[in-house]
C-alpha cells in the first residue's frame, strides 16, 4: 500500500461534536441518521414530540443559502405546508437560518415544525447542522416554546 488515510484527520475531520438541552422528562431515543435525539413522554397511539440533530456532509464549499434550499425546498412541498417564521439567525455562533411551518403527514397528522439550520466550513467538506423540534398540531402550544428553547440551545460541545 502506498498510503494510508484516516478518519478523523486534517483531510477527514470528525463531526462537530454538539450537545443538546433537553425538556423536563424528554429522553434520549435513537432515530435514523441523526447524531443526536430525544422524545417526550408519549401516551399510547400518539405522536411522540421530538427533537432530532442531524449532519449532512458535503464535499467543498456549501453555502448557508445552499443548505437551506435542500433542506426547506423538499419540505415546503408537504401536503398542506404553511410556514409561519423564517428568519436568519446566529447557530452555535455561526451565521444560522430557523424556520417553523406546519405540514400534513400521512403517518402522524398535522406536524408542526421548528428546525434551525447551519453550515461549517472545512478545508475540504461542509459540514451542514439541521435540528429540528417536531410536534403535532394538538399539542404544539404546549410543547412549541419547549422545543426552540431546546433547539436554541444547541451548542458544540467544549473539550
Amino acid at each position: 500500500m502506498a498510503e494510508t488515510i484516516a478518519f478523523p484527520s486534517e483531510l477527514f475531520p470528525a463531526y462537530p461534536a454538539l450537545t443538546l438541552e433537553l425538556p423536563e422528562g424528554w429522553a434520549p431515543i435513537a432515530v435514523p441518521q441523526t447524531v443526536l435525539a430525544a422524545g417526550a413522554p408519549v401516551e399510547p397511539d400518539a405522536f411522540r414530540a421530538n427533537v432530532c440533530v442531524s449532519v449532512q456532509r458535503t464535499p467543498g464549499a456549501r453555502t448557508l443559502e445552499e443548505a437551506i434550499a435542500a433542506v426547506v425546498g423538499p419540505l415546503s412541498q408537504a401536503p398542506g405546508y404553511v410556514e409561519h417564521a423564517r428568519r436568519n439567525e446566529p447557530v452555535l455562533d455561526l451565521p444560522g437560518f430557523a424556520l417553523e411551518a406546519v405540514f400534513d403527514s400521512a403517518e402522524a397528522g398535522r406536524l408542526v415544525q421548528a428546525l434551525r439550520i447551519v453550515v461549517v466550513p472545512h478545508a475540504y467538506f461542509a459540514d451542514t447542522i439541521i435540528a429540528v423540534g417536531s410536534v403535532d398540531e394538538p399539542s404544539a402550544e404546549a410543547l412549541l416554546p419547549a422545543l426552540r428553547a431546546s433547539l436554541d440551545a444547541l451548542a458544540l460541545q467544549q473539550g
